[in-house]
């Protein structure tokens, strides 16, 4: 074996060194990643039940008693997002 007894040439040191720097890069991108995260507010980016509903209503996917009955229920187990 070439490196057994300890004899690294500067190919192995350098292969060494760029490994280190990837892996140390990829953990600290891993807890950069976890810490924004976890910033973030659940509702960040996504839509409430109504403004849903009322797009679908718009795009004609329900109809008019349908609509009227899901948004009274949306509103009536307090599912809506002021």
């Amino acid at each position: 074996m070439r490196y057994w007894n300890g004899d690294w040439d500067g190919w192995g040191w350098g292969v060494m060194v760029i490994s280190m720097l990837a892996f140390w890069a990829l953990v600290a991108l891993g807890i950069w990643l976890a810490v924004r995260s976890s910033l973030r507010s659940p509702a960040e980016g996504s839509r409430s039940a109504e403004e849903t509903l009322r797009q679908r209503y718009a795009a004609g996917e329900l109809d008019d008693e349908e609509f009227a009955r899901r948004l009274n229920v949306l509103r009536d187990r307090g599912m809506t997002r002021s």
